[in-house]
Parts: structure tokens; sequence; C-alpha cells
């Protein structure tokens, strides 16, 4: 009898470290895809918030300095976010890229905050 609880045992932990085994190898995947449903998400607010000339330069006396297009001010920060998934995928240390894109996120939300207030 207690020779096939540990057996058990052991297939259980055969199958838990395959598990694990699995995870780590899609860590990057597993990762990234929360970043890239935010970005989208992000790209499709802004893209419905943002004016047509979108200030990204905003002066003293509260005037924008410097415009770009809606399009332009929503698909960079998207882009910026995409390629650092592209390094979150292909790098073997998936942490500092992913850490890069986690910052990115905030691109879109000083571009709507800047034309909102500003």
């Amino acid at each position: 009898m207690g020779n096939v609880k540990k057996r058990e045992t052991s297939q259980f932990m055969h199958t838990f470290k395959g598990v694990c085994k699995l995870l780590f190898k899609l860590r990057g995947l597993i990762l990234g895809i929360p970043i890239a449903a935010a970005a989208i998400v992000m790209a499709i607010n802004n893209q419905i918030k943002l004016p047509d000339n979108v200030g990204i330069i905003l002066t003293a006396s509260g005037e924008q300095a410097q415009t770009i297009s809606k399009t332009l001010a929503v698909l960079g920060p998207l882009g910026l976010t995409a390629i650092c998934l592209v390094l979150v995928f292909c790098s073997r240390k998936v942490l500092y890229p992913w850490l890069i894109s986690v910052f990115s996120l905030a691109l879109p939300l000083l571009i709507l905050f800047i034309n909102t207030f500003g």
C-alpha cells in the first residue's frame, strides 16, 4: 500500500515539474498577452477621445507648441509597445523588456491627459 502512494506522489511530482517547465518556457507569452490587450484597449480609447490634431508639447501658457495627427498619436505608442513585446518574445530574459513594455503603456495615457486638460 505504501508503494502505491509513493508511485502516485512520484507521478504527480513528475507532472507538476513538467507543467512548471512549460509555464517557464511560455513566460514571455503569458506576460505579453495582458500588455498587448491593454495597449489595444488604450489605442481604441484614444482613437475615440482624441481630437483630430493632437498636441504633444504643452507650453506654460496652456497652448500646444507642437501638434501631430490623431493617427500618429494612436499608432505611435501602439507600435512602441509592439516593438517592446517583440523583444519580450525574442529575449531569454523577459523581465526587462516586459517592464519597458509596461512603462510604454503610460505614453497613451499621457497623450490623452495632455489633450484633455491642456
